[in-house]
């Protein structure tokens, strides 16, 4: 799993790869393998709208898809990472 921080989050956005691919160039990425992490972090995603951080997600079957997480359902683990 890896998050990017999105610059633009006060607009809505639908193509959230495309969002990942241009963020990641202006902000670091941030690597989560801890599955109690993931976990915690898949509870509080949404596919749609606008979020503060966009999130890449690989299966074990190589499927890649992305989520996001609003301002208000960040875990602070991730706020640290990003500060």
């Amino acid at each position: 799993m890896e998050i990017v921080q999105v610059y633009q989050s006060d607009m809505e956005y639908r193509a959230t790869d495309a969002v990942f691919e241009q963020n990641k160039e202006k902000s670091k990425v941030v690597k989560i393998t801890e599955l109690a992490q993931i976990d915690e972090i898949l509870m509080n995603t949404s596919r749609y709208g606008y979020g503060k951080y966009v999130i890449k997600i690989k299966l074990v079957n190589g499927t890649i898809y992305f989520e996001q997480l609003d301002e208000n359902h960040v875990p602070d683990f991730i706020n640290k990472a990003f500060e």
